[in-house]
């Protein structure tokens, strides 16, 4: 078991007293070392929609066993540590772990439905009014036409263009103003 812990390449051993100093002491389990996976954790200036994603997965499937410690820090950070005794008692956390040295993907349905999520919050932040105001600029009667027509009408134009969007925990990004100027008034008719 040790010989696969230490095949491990994405994690890095921090010792209890690291570990108690990021998190309530009373929180933390007295065991040896502990590990941190880099497909786990990230912050609002790194990290990745698929360490938020494994960080919320895992989170989900082992938040109550003994010798899992959720960090959290400034700037947003997050991370899970995990006591070597805990791994050594539980083969599915390690083969997780082992799995994520050929994928670091612990669940792509988990990460589709948060980069899903991502989207959809962009497009009710800022994306859909952007998109409304670029519109004006060189159409009439944009104020008509609903919420869900004109979210049908973007994807329709952002498709044609070949535009996706690009879901990344720390920015949710479309070129709204390319598939604004694309737009043609055949586009906007019912």
């Amino acid at each position: 078991m040790k010989n696969r812990i230490d095949a491990l390449t994405h994690v890095g051993r921090v010792s209890l007293d690291v570990v108690a100093k990021v998190v309530n002491y009373r929180d933390v389990v007295p065991g040896n070392d502990f590990i941190i996976s880099e497909y786990m954790s990230g912050s609002d200036y790194s990290g990745s929609t698929v360490t938020r994603s494994n960080f919320d997965v895992f989170k989900e499937q082992f938040g109550k066993c003994e010798g899992v410690v959720f960090l959290y820090g400034d700037y947003g950070s997050y991370g899970i540590a995990i006591s070597l005794d805990c791994l050594m008692e539980n083969e599915e956390i390690l083969e997780i772990l082992e799995a994520l040295e050929d994928y670091p993907c612990i669940d792509d349905d988990a990460l589709c439905a948060y980069e899903m999520e991502l989207i959809e919050e962009a497009w009710e932040d800022w994306a859909m009014d952007r998109y409304r105001k670029d519109l004006e600029m060189s159409h009439t009667n944009i104020d008509l036409i609903d919420d869900f027509d004109i979210r049908e009408i973007f994807e329709a134009v952002a498709l044609r263009l070949n535009e996706y969007w690009e879901a990344d925990e720390n920015v949710t990004y479309i070129d709204v103003r390319r598939i604004a100027f694309n737009t043609t008034s055949k586009d906007l008719k019912p």
